[in-house]
């Protein structure tokens, strides 16, 4: 019996392969995401993200049920960093969340498992209470820390005056032949 394996990027809605009973924290059971919320996934959570919805993969092996996972690229953050392509399983993703591609989404998260999903257009109140970013990924996907990149300056590696008697002279363009 030969099997096809068949993996595509689908752009469609969030609803074709989400979970309707998505698992939720449980300050949320049976409740609505509001100020209580908020607060208690801001305080817990130990990664929270920015990110664009790329699509939803499929995977097809045979004739057997598909299952579909959501597909993220993280721009920015607070706390712990996850990887910048983030793949999320439908069991996580609620059908009730209209997610469109590159539309952007604030993530609560532990690891790699969403706690909460809210789309960035509602999350002022969120980014408020946030600050300034933790983190961010570059253009080339570098991770950037800018509180790191805010401490360079003075007495900073990099800017140390050459030790003794010693000068700091780089070599001619004649020098280097």
């Amino acid at each position: 019996m030969r099997a096809a394996l068949l993996i595509g990027l689908v752009c469609c809605n969030g609803a074709l392969a989400c979970n309707p009973g998505a698992p939720v924290p449980p300050v949320l059971e049976g409740h609505e995401y509001d100020e209580v919320a908020r607060k208690f996934l801001i305080s817990e959570s130990p990664t929270i993200a920015v990110a664009r919805f790329n699509g939803q993969l499929e995977l097809t092996i045979g004739d057997a049920s598909q299952q579909s996972d959501y597909s993220f690229e993280v721009t920015e953050g607070w706390r712990k960093p996850p990887r910048r392509r983030l793949i999320l399983g439908g069991y996580w993703i609620p059908c009730e969340l209209d997610l469109s591609i590159g539309g952007h989404y604030l993530l609560y998260l532990e690891g790699e498992r969403p706690l909460y999903i809210l789309p960035a257009e509602r999350a002022a109140p969120e980014l408020t209470v946030l600050g300034d970013l933790d983190w961010f990924y570059d253009s080339h996907g570098t991770l950037i820390r800018p509180e790191l990149v805010n401490d360079v300056g003075e007495g900073a590696v990099g800017d140390e005056s050459p030790a003794g008697d010693e000068q700091a002279v780089a070599p001619a363009p004649s020098d280097q032949q």
